[in-house]
């Protein structure tokens, strides 16, 4: 079995399909009468972005909400990190032990996005 989409709710489709297509490599799939953008990776995973007044802030989220990317070294993520911080993006402390380098920063909602490497990922 394989995790094959995810569906988020977000203010703006367009900021957020820009947020993910820059950062993460998604790029737009479909655009629905709804409102919804389909993006896709290269990897074939489906993020649908699906413009709604939210009826939250990021302060309501739980603290452990989270989605993770991995990248396949720990320069990668050191090089993303270093990357969206040159750019204005607001990013946490880099996380470095032996065999996990990991930094989080919300997204244009304020869903915590996780990059991460650790052998086990297999990326």
């Amino acid at each position: 079995m394989t995790l094959d989409h995810l569906h988020l709710h977000v203010a703006d489709a367009t900021v957020s399909a820009a947020w993910y297509g820059r950062w993460f490599g998604f790029a737009e799939h479909a655009a629905f009468g709804d409102g919804s953008l389909a993006l896709r990776d290269d990897a074939g995973f489906l993020l649908v972005l699906l413009e709604r007044e939210l009826e939250r802030d990021a302060a309501s989220l739980p603290g452990w909400l989270h989605v993770g990317f991995s990248r396949p070294s720990a320069d990668d993520v050191r090089r993303l990190r270093q990357d969206m911080a040159g750019d204005g993006v607001r990013v946490d402390e880099l996380v470095e032990e032996d065999d996990y380098v990991s930094f989080r920063s919300p997204d244009p909602d304020g869903l915590t996005v996780e990059v991460f490497w650790e052998p086990a990922a297999g990326v």
